[in-house]
């Protein structure tokens, strides 16, 4: 049980580390090739690689290859749908409206109009 717990942790782990680190890249410009970048580390280390992983390792069998190459397809179908929704609400102002873009620190050094509005209604 342990095992499991471990791999599922450090799974969530990465996923988080690489979201955190790479969302950098949307703070310039949003585009959809940025947000496909910011998934693809942890869909291919994550995913594709860890899971396929401890998939051959808890079912006993020798067939790592086998996992990989059906989890790539799956996950290169899902990856390229996934990062195209994300970028579909970022165009959409969706994350803007709810609060959640941009990030706290960054919502008065971006100088978008989001930001301009937020520091009028400061003020009053």
């Amino acid at each position: 049980m342990k095992k499991e717990l471990f791999a599922g942790v450090l799974l969530l782990v990465l996923i988080g580390l690489c979201a955190g680190l790479l969302r950098g890249l949307l703070y310039k410009k949003i585009s959809y090739p940025r947000v496909l970048a910011t998934f693809l580390p942890a869909v291919v280390l994550g995913s594709i690689l860890w899971q396929s992983y401890w998939l051959s390792f808890f079912y006993g069998t020798k067939t790592f290859g086998a996992f990989l190459l059906s989890r790539s397809l799956q996950f290169a179908i899902t990856s390229v749908i996934n990062a195209l929704v994300v970028y579909l609400l970022f165009r959409n102002h969706v994350f803007t409206g709810l609060r959640l873009w941009p990030p706290v620190g960054m919502q008065y050094k971006t100088g978008s109009d989001n930001a301009a509005a937020t520091e009028k209604s400061d003020t009053k």
